[in-house]
């Protein structure tokens, strides 16, 4: 091979290496950008909530479910027949149960069960959502005058309970 070949040779060289200088600049801003998006989706605040329980007579309720993503908060209200057995009310065909309602003047405590045929509420509210439970939850709640129903339970306080159901 002679000088004037290597001479030809050396612009493809050249540009061979700037090529494989590019496609690894590239690829390492495509990794970034990913693991980027996989953070900040992390960091998207997120709450699959109930509101409030209210019962509008003997046998109608209606249960306010709030769902927060990305600072926006988009309400369900589920309204549901229900049969009340002792201190529980078991709302819609195994949608919610509110167990072990005690009230104490316009204050009130029970267990908050959320039931196998609920499902995924949120999901008819936003399109997309990232994936969890809801968990059942020991509720404190206030009752609120609304001169239209037997009583609306604004929950104040949830303790979070062990066992899980969607």
């Amino acid at each position: 091979m002679g000088a004037c070949s290597l001479v030809k040779l050396m612009p493809k060289i050249e540009m061979l290496n700037l090529a494989k200088r590019i496609i690894v600049v590239f690829g390492f801003i495509c990794i970034s950008s990913c693991a980027k998006d996989q953070d900040s989706s992390d960091s998207d605040t997120f709450e699959c909530t109930v509101d409030y329980v209210e019962f509008i007579d003997d046998s109608n309720a209606i249960v306010k479910f709030d769902t927060t993503y990305e600072g926006e908060t988009r309400s369900y209200y589920g309204r549901y027949t229900y049969e009340k057995v002792n201190g529980n009310y078991f709302l819609g065909d195994q949608m919610v149960a509110i167990k072990n309602f005690k009230q104490n003047g316009n204050e009130a405590t029970f267990i908050f069960e959320y039931g196998e045929q609920l499902g995924f509420f949120c999901a008819t509210i936003f399109e997309v959502l990232p994936e969890h439970t809801h968990d059942n939850f020991s509720a404190e709640a206030s009752k609120v005058s609304t001169g239209r129903s037997v009583g609306r339970w604004k929950i104040k306080k949830k303790t979070r309970l062990s066992s899980t159901t969607n």
